[in-house]
């Protein structure tokens, strides 16, 4: 049979976009309105994903490069309890990579339009890890909340401002982050919020860039080596009204909301039924108290045909404050280390990019 370069061009496409992705469809309820990009700034990356060094000082790590206005998108009218999502653009096939999700929101001063999101964010949702017996294996794979599923949603709070937002849904693939090479994909969608009560946002605000540093614990983490656990929170705590779902060792896959408190603010507490592994947060690389290491595997660097080996730090074991009434009572997480035989898989650059996404 003979093959044309458009024919294996394709091939690899197809192939490729079932790994990576991005967002260009709003659900509301689960329910698909409108069309693709009606709703959601269209950018100008594709499917591809942005690293470190570009997610700590670019601005286009706001809504992603060529986003930075919103004109020519609409905006969607919602109310507090209503679940918004942004959807899978292309096959919408679900995420296939180990890692995170997160939903910021930030407030425009005027038209969401014209908003450059250069203003404060807040994090209103946090998607963990969501599977019982959370096994190494389970870590690097399909042990996270937003496995397979094709699009990362939110509860729109009640104790938020009326207004104009940018909603931006981001997950952060771990597969390359014991390189340094942890991989974003996110996009921001156009809403209105219409019938809630707040009068200023809730909760720690942060700017972006800025949300994470490039020595951030959260997201150099290494899932390989034996790790059964994510012991961190990238970026800020959720807000209060935010929720998170499942935990850092996929005790519990249930949604818990933050609770409000009198004046506004709450503790990050974990849902309820969590185990007593608690999650905490990871401000500008600062981590749980480390009481012990397994030890440090050696890893091929992904650089194709090299005989280099990039050295691992082990999963730390935890031994973290429970962040409930001022407490100092601690808990301490231990992680059962196997003999580390999983071969991380390349990171996605130029080289390995079609290699990796073969297996």
């Amino acid at each position: 049979m003979r093959f044309t370069g458009f024919t294996f061009g394709a091939a690899a496409m197809v192939h490729l976009a079932a790994a990576h992705y991005t967002f260009s469809g709003l659900l509301i309820d689960d329910k698909l309105v409108g069309e693709e990009w009606q709703y959601v700034r269209r950018h100008d990356r594709g499917y591809m994903p942005t690293f470190r060094e570009e997610a700590a000082t670019s601005d286009d790590f706001r809504c992603n490069k060529g986003a930075g206005s919103g004109a020519d998108t609409d905006v969607y009218t919602v109310k507090p309890g209503d679940k918004v999502g942004l959807r899978q653009a292309f096959a919408a096939d679900g995420i296939r990579h180990p890692g995170p999700a997160q939903v910021y929101l930030s407030l425009a001063p005027g038209s969401v339009k014209e908003y450059d999101g250069s203003g404060e964010w807040i994090k209103v949702s946090q998607d963990l890890a969501c599977k019982a017996g959370l096994s190494a294996k389970d870590l690097q794979t399909d042990g996270w909340c937003v496995w397979d599923e094709n699009n990362i949603s939110f509860v729109v709070p009640e104790n938020i401002p009326e207004g104009e937002y940018l909603v931006r849904a981001e997950h952060i693939a771990l597969h390359g982050a014991h390189e340094g090479r942890a991989e974003f994909y996110y996009a921001c969608a156009q809403v209105k919020v219409m019938g809630s009560t707040g009068t200023s946002l809730p909760g720690d605000k942060v700017l972006i860039p800025g949300v994470y540093g490039v020595d951030d614990e959260a997201i150099n983490f290494s899932i390989w080596g034996g790790k059964d656990t994510y012991p961190y929170l990238p970026g800020p705590k959720v807000a209060p009204g935010g929720t998170i779902r499942g935990s850092a060792d996929g005790s519990s896959a249930e949604t818990a909301t933050v609770p409000v408190g009198e004046s506004g603010s709450s503790e990050n507490e974990p849902p309820a039924g969590e185990s007593e592994i608690p999650v905490p947060t990871s401000t500008k690389g600062t981590a749980a108290e480390t009481t012990s290491a397994a030890p440090a595997p050696s890893v091929p660097a992904g650089e194709g045909g090299s005989d280099e080996s990039v050295t691992t730090s082990a999963a730390p074991v935890p031994s973290v404050p429970v962040e409930e009434g001022g407490s100092d009572k601690s808990v301490t997480a231990s992680t059962t280390a196997t003999k580390g035989t999983e071969t991380p898989r390349p990171v996605c650059n130029s080289r390995n990019r079609r290699r990796r996404h073969s297996l």
